[in-house]
Parts: structure tokens; sequence; C-alpha cells
């Protein structure tokens, strides 16, 4: 082997990714016991013990703790579910995202830290239809947009445009919820 990372995260990895240019990796973690995962930013090809950057993922509220505005995008009753994905984007090494059943997040370290925008869940109401389980996400050549797949074989599109320069670090890159939901045909 070139190289070796050994224990990129102490419960283990569910998913990994390589940067287009290749020098980069991308993980997430298994949830630990108290159901948090970790990303970790991995620049492989240099002589460097640990991530470049990590963050612990932010975690959608449970049912019961959601009231007011926030209670309009509950689809189901179900405790939040694990990550399960994270993917580059294809076109812009500093990007990648990360999916799961209810939850997407979109990941930025062109300020040279982690910075991340989670939207809300979505529901029925939005589409006038179950929206599934989110699948995978994939960044659209060209575009600040993203598009998820799901169970219910719809796909959910996100702009990802950032704040632009004067962007502060910490502050969430901007996300809108859904552009446009089609229904794939068999």
């Amino acid at each position: 082997p070139i190289k070796t990372i050994f224990n990129p995260h102490l419960d283990g990895a569910v998913s990994i990714d390589m940067s287009p240019d290749a020098m980069f990796l991308v993980t997430l973690s298994s949830p630990d016991r108290d159901g948090l995962q970790e990303v970790a930013l991995w620049e492989w090809t240099v002589d460097h013990e640990g991530p470049l950057y990590s963050s612990t993922c932010p975690q959608l509220q449970p049912p019961e703790a959601l009231n007011g505005p926030e209670a309009k995008f509950q689809e189901t009753e179900a405790e939040p579910q694990p990550l399960e994905f994270v993917k580059f984007n294809q076109h812009n090494v500093v990007e990648f995202v990360t999916t799961g059943p209810d939850q997407i997040t979109f990941w930025s370290w062109e300020t040279r830290t982690l910075e991340h925008q989670t939207p809300p869940r979505i529901s029925k109401a939005d589409f006038g239809a179950r929206v599934g389980d989110f699948t995978h996400t994939a960044y659209l050549p060209g575009t600040t947009r993203a598009v998820s797949g799901t169970t219910a074989g719809n796909l959910v599109m996100w702009d990802t445009a950032s704040a632009g320069p004067g962007h502060e670090a910490g502050q969430p890159l901007e996300a809108k919820t859904t552009v446009h939901s089609d229904t794939i045909s068999r």
C-alpha cells in the first residue's frame, strides 16, 4: 500500500470518497454510542498524521423536540437516522455532501475550516405526496446545485450557493430547500 490510515474514526467509517484531483479523502464515521457521527478530510498524499479537518455532523432534532415552524418539516414520527453516504463535488474539491435517509448536509472547507448547512426536513406538504428517504446526492456540473434521489422515486434539487467572499467563518452556507421534484417513471 502507498499509505494506510489506521482507525480514521473510533467507531469505524461507513463511507469514503476521493476528491477529483486525487489529493483528498473524506470519510464519514459510523454513529458512536450517542448517535453522533463525524466527517474527516484527509490530505492523504502528505506525510501527516490525522485529518486536515474534522467535525461532528449536525443532528436533526427528534420529532418530540420539534415545535413551532420546524414541526412542519417532520415527515414521520421516526427518530433521525444516521448518515450513510459522503460525496465530493466533482467540480470543486472544497465541497462535499453527506446524505442520510432524512438529512442532507452540504460542507465546504473553502475558508480553511469546515462549514456546513443542513436544510430542514421536507414534508409531504412540500410536494403533495410522500418524499421518501434520501439515498444519494450528487452535484450538478457547472452549477451551484445538487440533486438527491429518494426511495419514493423523487429527485430533490438543492441550490448550495455560498454567501460569497464576505461570508464569515462559522456562519452556515445558504441552502434553499427544493427547487423541483420529479417522480421517476419506469
